[in-house]
């Protein structure tokens, strides 16, 4: 079992209590490893390798809205790990995408929404489980990464000597640059607003304008949860321009 595996299985133990914090870690699930089908029959499908995860979606659905869902596992070719498909549907599926952010009203009619669910990450509680629900903070992305140099300085006994090590190391992680007062980002947000900035605005603002991201695409192949960091800058995009209109 990968270090990854482990990680989300920890982090779907602490489980969530209030409705309107299952419903965000729900619409970050939903944005970074949902898929829905059109046709006779709605469908909203799930895709992700982590059984614990899928059962954790599983159960944030059932807690929250009324739906008929199946959890099935499917092997996958070339992989020797299976892929844990989850399927909801139902009356109430439009419900669901509605209240997750994933749809919006505008004008009487609905369409995919093309942001992030401002309305349900305003609070930074909220706004934890939501990025808690997207990637769960394996950190698969800043070690495939090839131009990421995060690394920490580690002591270990060797007999009578101490040896020292430089370790690599990534920015998702809670003990990143831990010092004796603890850890300056305390919530997964501000990790992963950090990575942001540090790829799109600090190093092109010391590097003559050179981003730290070569758009090889590697890290939205290697998310376990598929989560799409091209989209991500996208709607980050979208909503600072509106801001700046």
């Amino acid at each position: 079992m990968s270090f990854a595996f482990r990680i989300k299985e920890e982090l779907v133990r602490q489980r969530v209590r209030e409705p309107r914090l299952k419903n965000a870690q729900l619409s970050g699930l939903t944005f970074a490893c949902g898929s829905l089908k059109l046709g006779q029959r709605r469908s909203l499908v799930y895709r992700t390798e982590n059984e614990e995860v899928a059962r954790h979606i599983a159960s944030l659905s059932a807690s929250l809205y009324k739906l008929e869902i199946t959890v099935e596992k499917a092997e996958q070719q070339h992989r020797r790990t299976a892929l844990y498909v989850v399927r909801l549907e139902g009356e109430t599926l439009m419900e669901l995408l509605l209240g997750t952010g994933v749809m919006e009203e505008t004008e009487g009619s609905l369409h995919l929404c093309g942001s992030l669910p401002q309305g349900l990450i305003k609070e930074e509680e909220a706004a934890r489980a939501f990025v808690r629900g997207c990637f769960l903070g394996c950190g698969t992305c800043t070690f495939v990464c090839p131009t990421c140099q995060c690394y920490d300085v580690r002591d270990y006994k060797a007999g009578d000597k101490v040896s020292r090590y430089r370790c690599w190391d990534s920015c998702m992680y809670s003990d990143f640059t831990m010092m004796a007062h603890g850890n300056n980002r305390t919530s997964q947000m501000q990790r992963f607003r950090q990575r942001f900035m540090h790829k799109l605005v600090y190093y092109p603002l010391n590097n003559d304008g050179m981003f730290s991201c070569v758009g090889c695409g590697r890290c939205v192949e290697k998310c376990p949860e598929s989560l799409n960091i091209v989209k991500v800058i996208k709607a980050f995009e979208k909503q600072g321009g509106e801001k700046n209109e």
